[in-house]
């Protein structure tokens, strides 16, 4: 049996394609576990995102992480994964368990 090139390639690479991964829009409204609100805006170029908590706006730098995104300013961390985020201040919890209050659309996840 003989494989196309693009399989060969892809089985070399270790390539496989996984669950569904969210496609994360510009502004996000997120509800979470205690009832309260936050809203996400992430820049177009991905690079920082501004979180609103109790009407204040966080501006965070985008990070590697192994969460979908990850944005930090030294002491606040936001975590986005999939349509879930949560955001924690110099160890503490600011908002857990929170969801995207509209569905997000999907596109398929690639490891490698």
């Amino acid at each position: 049996m003989r494989l196309s090139p693009f399989l060969a390639a892809l089985l070399l690479c270790g390539c496989v394609t996984g669950p569904e991964l969210a496609v994360l829009p510009e502004t996000i409204d997120y509800r979470c576990a205690d009832g309260r609100e936050m809203r996400v805006r992430r820049a177009p170029d991905g690079r920082e995102a501004i979180a609103t908590v109790d009407g204040t706006d966080l501006r965070l730098r985008r990070v590697d992480s192994a969460a979908q995104e990850k944005y930090v300013d030294g002491a606040t961390t936001l975590f986005l994964e999939g349509d879930g985020a949560m955001l924690e201040s110099q160890g503490r919890m600011i908002r857990a368990y929170c969801r995207s209050t509209v569905p997000l659309p999907v596109a398929p996840r690639s490891h490698y």
